[in-house]
């Protein structure tokens, strides 16, 4: 489900990790640092965009870490002090048409006892448990237990954006399913989702040949889920399946059978954002 949680405020240990970002509304200019967010991008898109010719521009997801690069977005890199802290992480799936991966960036002391979470994980986490003093509260209840398991996540790891995708469907006619995506409530409402759906996963998305980005709008209470598919119609442009040609919803319902299609929002990539 593409939609990003609210969630508890974040304990007192937890204040020393928001100073790695800026969180004031007007952030002050910074010629130094925008040049330096324009050398990040420039060399990161340029290593998306050989990867993708490299594979000739068909719908995959087993994208290098190199190569993700590419979705970190100049608002995740300007909302930090160091842009270049900023990373990805790639859980390994054997499966090119899955990605599950984070943006985070990296702080210069340990923020997390990696082994004491994964302890943590082995003996299960019961609901409503607090966030404990040796993990960064901007990974608890992230859905991080795979990154920890598999020993991706690292101590100095402090999340940006966590995302998991799937292609569905042959690659003449493939949909591109944002199964998850989630960002820290302390920086939500910052650009971040927006800045990621628009000026990453569009592009990457329409160049990689998928004919649209789904996403299924449904966690939470009604009023959450209605303002969750309000941000996706209103702000991203998308449109719900409901509205979508009887053949559109036959061959979403043929490629992706799992979803509640009552509660689906679609972006047909055939279509720039200013002509929906």
């Amino acid at each position: 489900m593409d939609i990003i949680p609210a969630g508890e405020p974040i304990p007192q240990h937890g204040e020393a990790t928001l100073q790695l970002f800026r969180l004031t509304n007007n952030l002050a200019s910074d010629p130094q640092k925008e040049r330096e967010i324009s050398d990040i991008m420039a060399a990161d898109t340029a290593r998306l965009k050989g990867w993708l010719e490299e594979i000739g521009h068909v719908p995959r997801l087993d994208l290098p870490s190199s190569a993700l690069r590419g979705l970190i977005t100049r608002r995740m890199l300007d909302i930090v002090k160091k842009p270049g802290n900023v990373d990805v992480r790639i859980n390994p799936n054997k499966n090119r048409n899955v990605l599950d991966f984070m943006i985070v960036t990296e702080s210069p002391t340990p923020v997390t006892d990696v082994e004491k979470f994964k302890n943590l994980l082995e003996h299960g986490i019961k609901e409503n448990t607090p966030c404990p003093s040796y993990i960064d509260p901007l990974l608890w209840n992230m859905g991080t237990a795979d990154f920890v398991s598999n020993g991706i996540l690292k101590p100095t790891d402090v999340p940006i954006l966590k995302a998991s995708l799937e292609k569905f469907g042959p690659d003449n006619a493939a949909d591109l399913v944002v199964v998850d995506l989630v960002i820290p409530k302390e920086l939500q409402r910052r650009g971040i989702g927006t800045s990621f759906y628009q000026d990453a996963l569009r592009p990457f998305a329409s160049q990689s040949g998928f004919l649209d980005i789904v996403g299924q709008n449904s966690q939470g209470g009604e009023d959450d889920s209605q303002r969750n598919i309000d941000f996706f119609t209103e702000r991203l442009g998308r449109k719900r399946f409901t509205d979508l040609q009887p053949e559109t919803q036959a061959r979403l319902r043929r490629n992706i059978g799992y979803l509640d299609f009552d509660n689906v929002t679609v972006d047909d990539l055939s279509q720039s954002p200013t002509n929906k």
